[in-house]
């Protein structure tokens, strides 16, 4: 009898651990997040004591992080102090991070301010913000026009566009339409 009380005691311990561990998990998750954000405060200061230029992958590197510790404010004000080196990749940063916050609005204007110098990876990180965005905005027909840009700048749909396009379709008659255009694509790559 006694072994079963220690063994269901040790279970029970085992349980409180793992609970306690998620809750630990979470406050070091954002404990990591807070302490990424100070640092990467404290490196753009010094930069700007020490007079040293930003350059694109210090931008996009600082984007990042203000964008996984959902600092957005943060990651705009990095994008907008870039200038002359706001290139794509910097661009990409923060439309990424506008989709990982659900941001549509900030994508869809980032993607814009790119112009031209927009890739499949910008076009596919707006796709995903408008997928995640709550934001009172015509999903449906900024996918159509992000779309008809990707078309117009040669840049062909990959799987995760066609993953964005077809959660933000739906089972209508666009998600039959795209899902039907994929197979004739991929019937003709065969032949």
């Amino acid at each position: 009898g006694g072994s079963r009380s220690i063994g269901g005691t040790a279970s029970a311990r085992r349980g409180r651990r793992r609970g306690g561990a998620a809750a630990s998990d979470d406050t070091s998750a954002t404990d990591a997040a807070a302490l990424a954000v100070a640092m990467t405060d404290q490196a753009l200061a010094q930069m700007g004591e020490l007079g040293v230029a930003r350059d694109a992958r210090t931008a996009a590197s600082a984007i990042t992080v203000y964008g996984r510790a959902g600092r957005l404010d943060r990651a705009r004000d990095v994008y907008e102090e870039s200038g002359d080196v706001a290139d794509t990749v910097v661009g990409n940063a923060l439309i990424a991070a506008a989709a990982r916050a659900g941001d549509a609005v900030l994508a869809l204007d980032t993607l814009a301010s790119l112009g031209d110098a927009a890739s499949i990876v910008s076009y596919n990180a707006a796709l995903q913000a408008l997928v995640k965005s709550d934001q009172s905005l015509d999903r449906v027909a900024h996918a159509l026009e992000l779309r008809r840009a990707m078309a117009e700048a040669g840049l062909a749909e990959d799987e995760a566009s066609v993953s964005s396009l077809l959660a933000i379709f739906g089972d209508g008659p666009l998600g039959e339409e795209l899902l039907a255009e994929r197979s004739l694509q991929q019937q003709q790559q065969q032949q």
